[in-house]
């Protein structure tokens, strides 16, 4: 689906690949928070 489109709209898939890496990097840092927190 991504691969398809990538052609037509690649500032809509980099826009894409952008928001997915900083949810990425989100949840790995709410993670490592949670390590530090718990015991």
């Amino acid at each position: 689906m991504i691969e398809k489109d990538h052609e037509h709209a690649p500032a809509e898939v980099m826009t894409f690949k952008a928001a997915r890496d900083a949810a990425v990097e989100l949840a790995a840092r709410k993670r490592a928070n949670l390590v530090k927190v718990l015991p």
